[in-house]
């Protein structure tokens, strides 16, 4: 277990082991972890600087898909119960309209939208930012409202 000097630092650390849910990992070194329990590690360390915003490359990158969701839900708790801002980096358009309040589709560094997932994950825009043809799919997922797939099918010619 990381200590601190500070009094104030230990429980900052305690409250970012706490809301990761990694209180039975404190005792394993990082390199032991699984994908998924290192990545919520990294998440425990950027929070515990106290920070209000988490920059987040690729977040989900190499997890399986049960890791992927653990860690976006964990996210998803971080921005509502804790009123942390996530700006995130992520190329599974799905888990982007599941998770995202608002999206930025970006192509040769140029923003060619920016808006709420429902209005940014459409057959056009993704033609116009991935070269594909794709099927957009709309689904009530209770409680978070409705939802956007997409199922990609083609490369454009």
């Amino acid at each position: 277990m990381i200590r601190n000097s500070d009094p104030e630092g230990n429980d900052i650390i305690e409250w970012a082991i706490n809301v990761t849910e990694l209180r039975e990992l404190t005792n394993r070194y990082v390199n032991t972890l699984s994908g998924g329990e290192r990545q919520r590690a990294w998440i425990a360390m950027a929070l515990a600087q106290k920070t209000g915003v988490l920059l987040l490359d690729e977040p989900t990158t190499f997890l399986d898909i049960h890791h992927q969701l653990e860690v976006l839900e964990l996210l998803e708790r971080l921005h509502e119960q804790e009123k942390i801002t996530i700006i995130m980096v992520i190329h599974d358009i799905n888990h982007a309209a599941r998770f995202s309040r608002r999206i930025i589709a970006i192509k040769d560094g140029s923003i060619i939208k920016d808006d709420i997932p429902a209005n940014v994950i459409t057959e056009e825009i993704i033609e116009r930012v991935f070269n594909i043809k794709s099927k957009i799919f709309e689904f009530d997922h209770k409680s978070k409202g409705i939802s956007s797939i997409c199922i990609p099918y083609a490369i454009c010619k």
